[in-house]
């Protein structure tokens, strides 16, 4: 029989941008990274987003984004990464929550 392990994984970062402004960076960067193949379990709109990664129409990942505002211009963003041992789609977490973090650095000069 084929075991397959679920590994869980989290890592937070501090975005330079309101809340609102960095769900809809979060939304642009998930149809960037695996365009057409997310598909979203729970959406609280600027606070919790859950989703899937698929992989030949099967999930295989699941993200859960919690987004905290920690001030007018700041979001604390914790990111929960769901995995069946061996099969997670690149990026790694460090490098997704680095993507949302440089989509949101450019607000801070507008």
């Amino acid at each position: 029989m084929d075991e397959q392990l679920l590994s869980t994984s989290s890592a937070t970062t501090l975005l330079p941008a309101c809340a609102e402004h960095a769900w809809q960076e979060l939304l642009c960067l998930l149809n960037d990274l695996w365009p057409g193949d997310t598909e979203v379990l729970q959406a609280c709109a600027g606070s919790r987003l859950v989703h899937a990664v698929l992989d030949e129409g099967e999930p295989d990942v699941w993200l859960t984004w919690l987004l905290e505002p920690i001030g007018p211009r700041a979001t604390r963003v914790v990111l929960h990464l769901d995995e069946l041992t061996g099969f997670a789609p690149d990026p790694e977490l460090d490098g997704v929550l680095l993507a949302l973090l440089s989509r949101c650095v450019p607000t801070l000069a507008g």
